[in-house]
């Protein structure tokens, strides 16, 4: 994913003025190998079991941090700290990513959703309203 990610966007200013990496070299051969050894990460664990497919990349990516050498402590946030929608993202949702994502999609080619509504619509029509091929809780959110 960070091979993906990484690099200035032209239509993001946050990317403008930071050094750029090489894109020759892939991200995770420029990690150093023993960087993880003896460190402790916090493994949050409140929200598994909502998606398999989030559950297995879950557990492969800790394992993945043990065979780096790492030591994976199992971390679980009071219940409050599960539903932060309506108090945190709810008013990130409304200020940032609904007005982005429709400037993107907006400059997206002919055919294309051109607004959140429209791809809504789509995505409604590809997933069964969401019962099928998405995670149903990202559906309702969005």
């Amino acid at each position: 994913m960070p091979d993906v990610i990484r690099g200035e966007d032209n239509a993001d200013a946050a990317t403008k003025e930071i050094p750029q990496p090489s894109t020759q070299t892939p991200f995770a051969a420029s990690l150093d190998a023993r960087a993880l050894g003896g460190r402790t990460i916090a493994v949050l664990d409140n929200f598994d079991g909502n998606n398999p497919d989030v559950d297995r990349i879950k557990f492969e990516a800790e394992k993945t941090l043990h065979n780096a050498g790492a030591h994976a402590i199992h971390v679980s946030l009071p219940k409050i700290f599960e539903n932060l929608w309506s108090v945190v993202r709810g008013p990130v949702w409304l200020a940032e990513f609904r007005p982005q994502f429709d400037a993107y999609l907006a400059s997206l080619p002919p055919g294309q959703p051109k607004d959140m509504g429209a791809f809504m619509s789509s995505l409604g029509a590809l997933t069964d309203n969401g019962t099928k091929l998405i995670n149903r809780d990202r559906y309702k959110a969005l």
